[in-house]
């Protein structure tokens, strides 16, 4: 098994619902882009939504893939940058 076939296995996702409160501050799109999924798959699982509009403390259903773990791969230089070094 090489580095890609791990990396594969590690990435792979499973649906998970999540019931998420809206705080102040908060548009459609950034709790999209904090749960990494896009606007569409929250409002077609949330007809409450209109015009994208989310309201303050209301609660919106999604269910989305999420990996079981987030891996960041990086060239063999960069991955040095973070190596501490101990003699």
């Amino acid at each position: 098994m090489d580095l890609d076939d791990l990396v594969e296995i590690a990435i792979k996702t499973e649906p998970v619902h999540v019931e998420y409160k809206v705080r102040s501050g908060d548009t459609l799109s950034t709790i999209a882009q904090s749960l990494r999924i896009n606007r569409e798959e929250i409002t077609k699982n949330n007809p409450k939504i209109k015009n994208d509009v989310v309201i303050l403390n209301s609660i919106i259903d999604i269910v989305a893939e999420i990996p079981k773990i987030d891996i960041v791969r990086a060239d063999k230089d960069e991955a040095r940058e973070f190596m501490v070094y101990i003699e």
